[in-house]
């Protein structure tokens, strides 16, 4: 997939903050937000045609948009869980208005 990413400046990438946005096929989409064992799973309304943030126990969730026939994941790292949520929201809802 096509993919950009930020790091702070500075900082070890395990102990930064970073910021990823992931295009995607509508299939890949689909398989990722498809429930599977260890997988934590939870839509969110208002986001594209289909929005989940996707995770596993003990690591902060990513959200994964699809919007029509185009598909994403956000991914913000170094945050607590609850303000990483809110981020990628932030962050998809203006991807989305983008395409």
């Amino acid at each position: 997939p096509q993919q950009c990413k930020w790091i702070e400046p500075g900082k070890d990438e395990t102990t930064a903050k970073f910021v990823m946005l992931a295009m995607e096929t509508t299939m890949r989409f689909k398989f990722e937000t498809s429930p599977m064992p260890g997988r934590i799973t939870e839509p969110l309304a208002g986001v594209g045609d289909a929005a989940v943030y996707v995770g596993t126990a003990g690591y902060s969730p990513a959200l994964s948009v699809k919007k029509g026939t185009s598909a994403f994941q956000i991914r913000v790292l170094g945050f607590p869980d609850a303000e990483v949520k809110a981020r990628e929201k932030a962050l998809a809802l203006k991807a989305v208005g983008r395409l």
